[in-house]
């Protein structure tokens, strides 16, 4: 099984993620013809961010739960 590397300690003295850029965003979401405002964007790119975050949570939870299950048997 590969693991993925895991930061351990966010090192940016601002103390924030790096994140995808709103131009990004924006080429990507407009790609369908819509048009959204940087509010929207910066809404939907929250969001997302949020979802990920919690899959990579429930990701770990998984992992962690089968690590402890084998080391039980």
């Amino acid at each position: 099984m590969e693991t993925l590397p895991v930061q351990v300690e966010n090192k940016r003295i601002d103390n924030e993620r790096k994140q995808l850029s709103i131009e990004f965003c924006r080429k990507v979401l407009e790609k369908n013809g819509e048009k959204y405002t940087d509010e929207a964007i910066i809404r939907i790119r929250k969001l997302l961010y949020k979802i990920g975050y919690l899959d990579y949570k429930l990701f770990l939870e998984k992992r962690n739960s089968k690590l402890v299950s084998t080391w039980k048997d």
